[in-house]
């Protein structure tokens, strides 16, 4: 047994910990470019990519709000014809602390 799995039993954490490789292959980086404005949305999302990009094309085939969740559990609304583009990827590690590089 490893030493992650007897932790997650001994503290009773989700079932979950210790069956992955990493934390950051839990999330799925999200960008997305809205038309006239100069920053793009990013976030991360618990979501699978797959379900994140069926979400945009029924957004953009008609003309809905697409939305959204992040993994701290927001809601993120945008119109669809505002829209420029998504980018969807791995979670960029997270930093810790002023000035960390990575």
């Amino acid at each position: 047994m490893s030493r992650t799995v007897h932790l997650a039993q001994h503290y009773r954490l989700p079932a979950w910990v210790g069956c992955s490789p990493s934390w950051e292959a839990l999330f799925v980086e999200v960008k997305i470019g809205v038309l006239h404005t100069a920053r793009e949305i990013t976030f991360d999302s618990t979501d699978s990519a797959g379900d994140i990009t069926k979400a945009v094309q029924k957004a953009l085939t008609d003309g809905a709000v697409l939305n959204l969740n992040d993994d701290r559990g927001r809601t993120i609304l945008i119109p669809a014809d505002r829209i420029a583009y998504v980018e969807l990827g791995d979670s960029a590690s997270r930093r810790v602390g002023f000035g960390s590089t990575s």
